[in-house]
């Protein structure tokens, strides 16, 4: 089982995230960072597997984001 960090804004895209996840069972632990800089917190405190990552949050692009984590775990990005 998995570590995911899914960084998402949308409360709708979030739940149906974890109703998805939920089906599939491969993950042990799903956190939600709602912000950039939520996200950056959730790197800098755990190690993730995986993330699926919103790449346009309000708070900034998760591009220049993920360029400052050189060893982040693979990223399925989400957009609209």
């Amino acid at each position: 089982a998995m570590n995911i960090l899914l960084v998402e804004d949308n409360q709708t895209d979030i739940d149906f995230f974890l109703l998805q996840a939920q089906k599939v069972q491969l993950f042990r632990q799903i956190d939600v960072a709602r912000t950039m800089a939520d996200a950056i917190h959730s790197l800098q405190e755990k190690t993730y597997d995986l993330m699926f990552w919103d790449m346009m949050l309000p708070d900034n692009s998760g591009f220049e984001v993920l360029r400052s984590f050189p060893a982040c775990p693979p990223v399925v990005a989400l957009t609209s």
